[in-house]
């Protein structure tokens, strides 16, 4: 396995928006998509015959 470098919670949180979305990598498919009004989810990609994407939460992570 690779070595990544790993989001921080404190990067996470200095992630600004930008006029487009962007995405921040935690290495292995995993990342964090920053959309224009400031939210933020954490989604994985991977492949299994075609291209998944899958929605794993939003930052910070809301309790119910």
């Amino acid at each position: 396995m690779n070595r990544t470098n790993k989001l921080t919670e404190l990067a996470i949180k200095r992630a600004k928006p930008k006029e487009k979305q962007y995405k921040l990598t935690d290495g292995d498919g995993m990342y964090l998509r920053i959309y224009p009004d400031g939210k933020k989810y954490w989604q994985l990609q991977f492949w299994f015959e075609v291209c998944i994407i899958l929605n794993a939460g939003s930052f910070p992570l809301k309790r119910i």
